[in-house]
């Protein structure tokens, strides 16, 4: 819902971003990142043309864009690097906290295959600095079985995802609109509600789960006052945060 710019990067988290996304290029900025957040693909055709026009790197942040396509090619496939998590909650999920990165840079490939490994190359001899996020191989052996039920997944989720949109008939709750050339993997399903804490407050008598998970925009965390952003700066990010709602779906 909003650009972020941190050390040189805009972070486009907006399917709708792509209108605004050129005027938020400066001299400084360096790559785009499109979130495919809740497993919508975001635009995928302009972001590239931009990208292109302005000779910026495209980096997907596709963590919850698995199963999810854009013009029938698969997230992750647009950029110079993508990333994907398998965290439990999402379509093709590991026992744990895990996720792999693709890319078509034999550049980028060893940089990222040396620092996943504390930057080792061989036994002791470091190269960069890195960290420790190797995925173990029982993880990978339950993703490589779960992969093959994904598209089943997926289908469960958007036969939910149709029963809400059927069945819900008000104005006061909205959905996002589906897209003929976008494939949604459906990893949440997202509603926006004008009162939405009283809406929450009343299915909760009916033990239906509701969830508010993204109820703070990101300019405004602690952990990002550095970057000299304040309220109303993203007024979008901000009233949509107050109405967002979401429903996991199993």
């Amino acid at each position: 819902m909003a650009l972020v710019l941190e050390n040189g990067i805009w972070l486009l988290q907006s399917s709708t971003g792509p209108q605004l996304l050129e005027k938020a290029i400066t001299k400084k900025t360096k790559a785009i990142m499109p979130v495919h957040w809740t497993g919508r693909p975001c635009c995928m055709d302009k972001i590239l043309k931009i990208a292109k026009k302005h000779k910026l790197l495209v980096i997907e942040d596709a963590a919850q864009g698995m199963g999810a396509y854009f013009n029938k090619k698969h997230t992750g496939m647009f950029g110079k690097i993508s990333a994907f998590s398998a965290h439990p909650l999402k379509n093709l999920n590991a026992l744990g906290d895990g996720g792999f990165i693709i890319t078509s840079d034999k550049k980028f490939y060893d940089k990222i295959k040396l620092y996943r490994n504390h930057g080792l190359k061989g036994r002791d001899n470091v190269e960069i600095i890195g960290v420790n996020s190797r995925l173990d191989s029982l993880n990978a052996e339950v993703l490589n079985f779960r992969l093959k039920r994904l598209k089943s997944i997926i289908k469960r989720r958007t036969n939910n995802v149709n029963i809400y949109t059927k069945k819900v008939k008000t104005k006061k709750v909205q959905f996002i609109n589906k897209n003929k050339n976008k494939i949604n993997a459906h990893v949440m399903f997202i509603a926006f509600c004008e009162k939405r804490d009283k809406l929450q407050k009343y299915l909760s008598k009916f033990n239906i789960q509701s969830l508010v998970y993204y109820n703070t925009p990101l300019h405004l965390h602690k952990g990002v006052r550095y970057l000299g952003y304040k309220k109303g700066d993203f007024p979008v990010a901000e009233k949509l945060s107050k109405k967002v709602c979401i429903k996991c779906l199993c």
